[in-house]
């Protein structure tokens, strides 16, 4: 009930009789997805579902709208080379780059971003092609595949994860 509003991403007081504090275990990210395709646009509803705060990132007007992804926080419109003008990442925030025809552009795209100064280790922080190999064909089992490995990865990050069966 009364508890409910409090239960978010950052500390709140409530004041007055009874006085509470309350201050979140892990601090909630936002899950930015870069391109609002037909994965995208299926991932958004499934990771809101599953507690993500979520932001689409388009350069597409006629994609990047609030009514073509109802469940995001927000919905944002720009250029890919200015990202830094509409958005601040933070250690929190997960990324989901979702151009079509990912897979051959992976070693590229690590390529470039060592030329840019990105050292190699960082790069074991990029998880490509994203999503867990359950098989998924339609854009609906791939954002399943890719909510799954982002619930997993959460899970070990928060320290939450539980031990397989069998061990310990």
């Amino acid at each position: 009930g009364e508890l409910r509003p409090m239960l978010c991403a950052d500390a709140v007081t409530k004041k007055g009789e009874p006085r509470y504090y309350v201050e979140p275990l892990t601090r909630a990210g936002y899950a930015y997805i870069f391109g609002g395709g037909h994965v995208g646009a299926a991932l958004v509803p499934v990771l809101a579902s599953v507690d993500f705060r979520v932001v689409v990132y388009d350069n597409r007007p006629n994609f990047a709208t609030p009514e073509h992804y109802p469940q995001a926080e927000r919905v944002i419109l720009g250029d890919y080379l200015d990202i830094g003008a509409h958005l601040t990442l933070t250690e929190n925030d997960y990324v989901c780059i979702m151009p079509p025809g990912s897979r051959h552009k992976i070693k590229s795209t690590c390529a470039y971003l060592m030329e840019n100064g990105i050292p190699e280790e960082d790069l074991t922080r990029i998880h490509a092609p994203i999503g867990l190999d359950i098989l998924g064909q339609t854009p609906a089992e791939i954002a399943v595949s890719i909510a799954a490995e982002m619930i997993l990865h959460r899970a070990k990050r928060s320290g939450t994860a539980k031990k397989p069966r069998g061990e310990g």
